[in-house]
Order: C-alpha cells, then sequence, then structure tokens
C-alpha cells in the first residue's frame, strides 16, 4: 500500500507571532510586579529602614522573567 504524503508543515503567521510575543511581554510584567509587590509587603513586615526587600525581589522578579521568556524561546526553536 502507497504511503501517502504527509501535509506540509505551516508557518505560524505574523498575527500567530505578534500574540505570542505580546503574551510574553505581559508575562513579564506581571512577575515583575508581584515580585516588587511581595517585596514592599516583606518590608514593611519586617520594618525595614530602607526598600533592601523590595530591590532584591525586584532582581529576582527580573531574573526569573528572563529565564521563562529564554526557555520559551528556546523550546520554540526545537
Amino acid at each position: 500500500m502507497p504511503q501517502q504524503p504527509s501535509p506540509p508543515k505551516k508557518k505560524p503567521n505574523n498575527q500567530y507571532r505578534f500574540m505570542k510575543y505580546t503574551g510574553m511581554t505581559f508575562q513579564m510584567a506581571i512577575t515583575i510586579f508581584l515580585s516588587v509587590f511581595a517585596g514592599k509587603k516583606l518590608d514593611n513586615y519586617f520594618d525595614t529602614p530602607q526598600p533592601y526587600l523590595t530591590a532584591g525581589m525586584a532582581l529576582l522578579g527580573v531574573f526569573l522573567a528572563l529565564f521563562l521568556v529564554i526557555r520559551q524561546l528556546m523550546s520554540e526553536k526545537k
């Protein structure tokens, strides 16, 4: 029995790419916002003289957001 050719793979269109990267942007913004919010709450809870925990949590949020975006982009290439 002859094999039927597989249908050609579709390339994602520009609207799909736009929505995907827009989603990544919102994911980054929400991750950073939540980490800064948590840092402010921790600073208030521990009554720190300077916003050390806010700054630390903001940096952690930025690194986490970048990690998530890089992981998504790397899985896209495979």
